[in-house]
């Protein structure tokens, strides 16, 4: 019995090394996904605020070609013409 002893506080001691690494393993991998959406989310709205100063510079093109005045459109009144 005291062969059987050390294997099993061993193998106990296995199972508490695997349970710390799959915890560590799974905080590292939801910092990671936390950092995808993040970084997701920054992409989106850089990408909304580009294709703002798209359509001012096009508005404002336009105007010029025909007037030469620039109109800027407010984004409520944006709104309402898409609708």
């Amino acid at each position: 019995m005291s062969d059987d002893e050390p294997q099993e506080s061993t193998m106990l001691s296995d199972t508490e090394l695997l349970s710390i690494v799959a915890g560590d393993r799974l905080v590292y991998i939801q910092m990671l996904e936390s950092f995808k959406n993040d970084v997701s989310n920054l992409i989106i709205g850089l990408n909304n605020k580009l294709s703002e100063v798209n359509q001012q510079i096009q508005l404002r093109n336009q105007a010029l070609v025909d007037g030469g005045k620039a109109m800027f459109v407010a984004d409520d009144e944006q709104a309402d013409e898409e609708e």
